[in-house]
């Protein structure tokens, strides 16, 4: 199944959203900054792993 992910901008909409999500029976789950900056290195994380080795001095020099 697909998820849905809403931005409110108010505490208002929020209680809207979950008053709304609570009548409809659909399971909703809220993330604070700390569990959108996860999943936002989780995803950078997935998208440049490679599945090789590098070593040290290759991250050094490619930071460089």
């Amino acid at each position: 199944m697909e998820s849905v992910l809403f931005s409110p901008k108010t505490k208002e909409e929020v209680k809207l959203l979950e008053k709304l999500a609570k009548q409809m029976r659909i399971k909703i789950t809220i993330l604070n900054d700390e569990d959108k900056e996860d999943a936002a290195l989780l995803r950078a994380m997935l998208t440049g792993r490679t599945g090789k080795q590098v070593s040290k001095e290759e991250i050094i020099k490619a930071l460089s």
